[in-house]
């Protein structure tokens, strides 16, 4: 099997600068093995003092082995930057059209969703795959049109404001775009006193696509979607809570999805929300958006079913186990891998985290070693705020799953 194949093998990319910027063209065995991130494990007999190997397996939280929605979320991600550049080869109508406010290109115009509960690693599978697969800017140093060069932006990612308004959107938007250019072109409205009240957010956000069209953005990347959304008072929330069904998120500012429609739809510029199942489920209420959210794609990402469940158990389990920084091992028995389990519901970020406190409750017992032991008093102690989120997950009561992004903290870290 090839693993990689030249862009112009492709006849509709043959020959676009903007579609040789991205690089060749990888398969799926090639994308994972470009993904995968197994840092150096300790040796076998260390030599490092108690207090310090918590320094040491925090190493651990760089662990990254893709999955098959992984693999295909990157196959996702690939496709919408490449064709998005189809119909706006250098020297074409296309190219320069990006300069007028609309255009009809004839053009695909390409959105995909990701989703999936808190943990499950949503962004990092979209952060891996954008850092790891492309350049974020091109410098081409000859370009049809330019006497000296062409900068192209493949691709911005931004987290939805928890504001949920888009003057907050466009402004992250503005900050990411300079950061990835080196450029200044924000810096006064960004700085400005006041500016929310000077500017509205459409106003804002049009500024920021005026710069960015300029540079041929090739795909814009919305995290935590969910964020354009409001929860229902606590009081009703509580009313629901023994009901199976949540109550609906309510939309912050209509404004800010019709501009990223816009974006997508007359703009033709690819766009990938990601967020949790309430978040999307909140933007497929109105059926125009929901069709438009799945032209390119819809990935789920899933927490194990249980302990047995092949990935956990035969690939990210296993892999774990050589992290241990103590003497005396725990070895990858199915034992060991249905404690984990249970403990965590299989969930990589609280999983890690797991791995990590137990490191701790070890080294603060003063043992050379890890047991089942130090598993349960980490849970118990460091990671007790998570214990009735695990729960929710565990009862697999709709009742009790519908709380589990409010019962989840958010950012926690050991």
């Amino acid at each position: 099997m090839t693993m990689k194949t030249n862009v112009n093998f492709v006849p509709e990319y043959k020959n676009n600068k903007l579609i040789e910027a991205v690089g060749d063209i990888c398969c799926p065995l090639e994308l994972s093995k470009l993904l995968k991130n197994v840092p150096n494990p300790p040796p076998d007999n260390l030599e490092i003092p108690l207090h310090l190997r918590k320094h040491f397996v925090s190493n651990v939280r760089s662990l990254f082995i893709p999955n098959s929605e992984t693999i295909k979320v990157a196959e996702t991600i690939d496709l919408m930057i490449r064709q998005g550049y189809v119909k706006r080869k250098a020297g074409t109508s296309g190219f320069y059209g990006m300069n007028k406010e609309k255009f009809n290109l004839n053009a695909f115009s390409s959105c995909a969703s990701i989703t999936g509960i808190s943990g499950v690693g949503k962004s990092v599978a979209i952060e891996n795959t954008l850092n790891i697969l492309y350049p974020q800017v091109y410098e081409h140093s000859n370009f049809p049109g330019f006497l000296t060069g062409f900068k192209q932006l493949l691709w911005i990612k931004v987290d939805a404001p928890e504001t949920g308004k888009l003057s907050d959107l466009a402004i992250n938007l503005m900050i990411a775009t300079d950061a990835a250019l080196g450029t200044d072109h924000f810096l006064e409205t960004i700085t400005r006193n006041n500016y929310k009240s000077q500017k509205s957010g459409k106003s804002l956000f049009n500024e920021w696509y005026l710069i960015a069209k300029k540079y041929q953005i090739g795909i814009i990347v919305i995290d935590e979607i969910q964020n354009l959304f409001k929860q229902a008072r606590l009081s009703e929330r509580n009313k629901k809570r023994n009901s199976d069904t949540r109550l609906e998120l309510k939309i912050v500012e209509d404004e800010t999805i019709k501009q990223l429609l816009t974006a997508n739809n007359s703009w033709m510029i690819p766009l990938l929300v990601s967020g949790t199942l309430d978040g999307i489920a909140a933007l497929n209420t109105r059926l125009s958006t929901g069709e438009r959210l799945v032209t390119a794609g819809y990935h789920e990402f899933k927490y194990p079913g249980s302990e047995k469940d092949k990935f956990f158990a035969d690939t990210f389990f296993p892999t774990l186990c050589k992290y241990q920084y103590v003497n005396k091992k725990l070895p990858p028995s199915e034992e060991f891998c249905s404690l984990l389990y249970n403990l965590t519901c299989g969930i990589p970020r609280i999983l890690v985290a797991l791995w990590i406190a137990a490191h701790r409750v070890s080294a603060e017992m003063g043992a050379d070693e890890l047991n089942f032991n130090h598993f349960i008093v980490a849970s118990n102690t460091y990671l007790r705020p998570l214990k009735p989120a695990i729960a929710a997950l565990k009862s697999n009561d709709p009742r009790k799953l519908n709380l589990y992004e409010d019962l989840l903290p958010r950012d926690f870290i050991f």
